[in-house]
């Protein structure tokens, strides 16, 4: 399951996982992001080729919650970023 997610989520929702490490892990600069690995309790998004770093859930879920969870964030993320004009 888990690889399942790591694999969609890399191919079909890269601009969430720029939001993740922008937002919730504070970084700047991102041109690249992938997610490699989740649990229960966070991810880690490998930035740019050479930084890894953990990003907190905001609450602690099941791997047959993730799926919800990471929408959530990605919603609060992109309200945040990149609110409506």
């Amino acid at each position: 399951m888990k690889e399942k997610i790591l694999n969609h989520m890399n191919s079909e929702h890269v601009e969430s996982i720029i939001m993740y490490a922008e937002y919730y892990g504070k970084e700047k600069n991102i041109k690249t992001a992938k997610l490699v690995d989740l649990n229960d309790e966070y991810m880690v998004i490998e930035i740019n080729g050479n930084k890894r770093i953990n990003v907190n859930f905001i609450k602690k879920v099941t791997i047959d919650e993730i799926k919800y969870l990471l929408v959530e964030m990605s919603k609060e993320a992109r309200n945040v970023l990149h609110p409506k004009s």
